[in-house]
């Protein structure tokens, strides 16, 4: 179930109607950020040194900032696949969450994965 819900709201966030995560860009302050993420709630905000921050919006998008202004920005990305064999297919969906990190730090990304096997 989750994997649906992070599709759908992978899916809106793609779309610039539903909110401004495409709008977002380098050099713009956190205030001009937040009025254009208004309609995505903040899931967290993580701060890290030398004036870099991270804000999350769920787990699909984030935005890192240095000193208040927009120096990157990441979104979840989604893999399908499928296999047919006769009557037998099998599917799955694989989605990677956002992540935000200042240059120099790393993290392992972390992805949920669902799989089903269909009869025709």
């Amino acid at each position: 179930m989750r994997i649906v819900f992070a599709s759908l709201a992978l899916v809106c966030v793609s779309l610039s109607a539903c909110g401004g995560y495409g709008n977002v860009a380098p050099g713009m302050t956190a205030a001009e950020v937040n009025k254009e993420m208004s309609m995505f709630p903040v899931s967290r905000i993580e701060p890290f040194g030398g004036g870099y921050s991270a804000t999350y919006y769920a787990n699909d998008t984030c935005v890192l900032f240095k000193e208040e202004k927009v120096v990157g920005k990441d979104e979840a990305t989604e893999q399908r696949q499928a296999i047919a064999l006769g009557n037998i297919g099998m599917g799955s969906v694989t989605v990677c969450h956002a992540q935000c990190m200042p240059p120099g730090m790393f993290r392992q990304k972390v992805c949920d994965s669902s799989a089903s096997v269909v009869r025709r």
